[in-house]
């Protein structure tokens, strides 16, 4: 854990100390630190597995649901001779080319503090999760630059990413239906009075037999995946409810926090859901990005604008952010030993060379 509480330091100090044309270099460092790591995470090894298996054309779960876009990588690595670091580095630097850029596009023009909550925000928010569901949160992070071209009425061009998206992820074409729901322009009170009978009523038990076919339909029955949230993961579903409810009353009316709030109703009624089958859960990685600039604009415009001592602003918001990212990291190091290493891979070709910074990986290679 040591690693990367001092890693989420140094990104909070540059942030602070550098002026915004130079944050391209904290941007690097992320995609430069998650694309190395060897081992960190737990889902590292199932990803090295389904490399071996697919360079070897093996059927499994992921070319069945033909995610080309992940497969396409692999296979691109194996006609070069690069091996599964490779697709790791190539699918980091996506991720973060993707997410800064809908970053930049939702706080254009803004003030430095803007991007100091943001990437406090952004590293136990997400970036933890992107060294572990790396399919994932790559295509999260396409979806969520493409929802400019919503704000901006060019649908096709968001149609497109969305189709992108999901060759990296399946679950990504769910949102071909929230962006019919954008179009209806519903009411948030509607999304809101919708999730509350959710978080009472569980729909599936009803609507199973309907869509037993799809992709991942057995999730929604198989004892693994299905059980109802509990104790702290409950708490933190209805606290993300409530902070879902005063994003979609606070922000603005302009069309990007417009958007926003439409966006973040949708993640309400998905956090709801997913009280009565908790591997939705995964699913509010889609919407991760888009709370974390919802809270970052609604800090940042309705509080610490209000400040006139700006490096009282500055300073406050590291500390309270690092000491958050401190108890995020905390949390998972315990749940998640890879957590608790760090070694950094050079090599993309043949045999891995590992250098071990902290820890050791071999404690958790299974």
């Amino acid at each position: 854990m040591i690693f990367w509480i001092l890693f989420s330091f140094l990104i909070l100090i540059l942030t602070f100390l550098l002026d915004k044309k130079y944050y391209f270099i904290i941007w690097f460092l992320f995609a430069l630190i998650s694309g190395l790591r060897y081992y960190v995470g737990p889902d590292f090894t199932t990803y090295k597995e389904i490399f071996d298996l697919i360079s070897h054309n093996e059927s499994i779960y992921i070319t069945n649901n033909n995610e080309f876009g992940y497969i396409g990588i692999i296979k691109l690595c194996n006609f070069f001779g690069l091996n599964n670091q490779a697709v790791i580095f190539i699918m980091s630097v996506m991720t973060i080319f993707f997410l800064k850029q809908g970053f930049d596009y939702y706080l254009k023009d803004k003030e430095k503090y803007y991007y100091i909550v943001l990437i406090g925000l952004f590293i136990p928010l997400f970036y933890i999760a992107s060294l572990n569901i790396i399919r994932q949160t790559l295509a999260a992070s396409i979806l969520f630059y493409a929802s400019k071209y919503i704000i901006e009425k060019k649908d096709s061009k968001y149609i497109l990413f969305i189709i992108i998206a999901s060759l990296f992820h399946m679950s990504s074409l769910l949102f071909f239906i929230f962006y019919f729901l954008f179009k209806l322009n519903i009411p948030e009170y509607i999304y809101v009075l919708i999730s509350s009978f959710f978080v009472i009523v569980n729909p599936f038990t009803m609507i199973y037999p309907l869509i037993s076919n799809f992709p991942y339909a057995f999730y929604l029955v198989d004892p693994n995946y299905s059980n109802p949230l509990s104790g702290s993961n409950l708490l933190f579903a209805i606290l993300a409810i409530l902070l879902g409810f005063i994003i979609v009353i606070i922000l603005g009316n302009n069309n990007k926090e417009l958007f926003l709030k439409k966006i973040i109703s949708i993640s309400i009624i998905m956090q709801s859901l997913a009280i009565h089958i908790y591997i939705l859960n995964r699913l509010q990685t889609f919407f991760k990005p888009f709370i974390i600039i919802s809270i970052t604009i609604l800090v940042c415009n309705y509080l610490l604008s209000k400040l006139k001592q700006k490096s009282l602003v500055y300073v406050s918001s590291i500390v309270i952010i690092f000491f958050t990212t401190l108890f995020l990291f905390y949390i998972k190091s315990n749940k998640y030993p890879s957590y608790n290493q760090y070694a950094i891979n050079f090599s993309f070709i043949g045999e891995e060379y590992p250098l071990q910074i902290v820890g050791d990986y071999k404690n958790v290679h299974k």
